[in-house]
């Protein structure tokens, strides 16, 4: 039995797997305005909160492989600094 207002069971999402979180992104929203995905940005208010979400979190938009540098370069400067310290 449903109350009104709820969602049904198949339109809610499903839990993440342990240890593991969903993370919001606009690939998957649509808005409420427009009924169009967030990510097209086809009206004021998705691309309000397409900004919005993107401007939260300024690491959303780099991809695995550009963190995994940024990391590799962090550990390489580390290092440098290491051995002038060090010298």
């Amino acid at each position: 039995m449903r109350l009104r207002g709820q969602a049904p069971p198949e339109a809610v999402a499903p839990e993440a797997p342990l240890g593991e979180e969903y993370r919001m992104t606009c690939d998957r929203l649509v808005c409420a305005n427009c009924a169009g995905p967030v990510s097209e940005g086809r009206c004021h208010v998705c691309r309000a909160h397409r900004e919005r979400l993107h401007r939260d979190n300024p690491l959303a938009a780099l991809s695995p492989a550009a963190l995994l540098g940024l990391f590799a370069a962090l550990v390489a400067v580390a290092l440098v600094a290491q051995r002038v310290a060090t010298a």
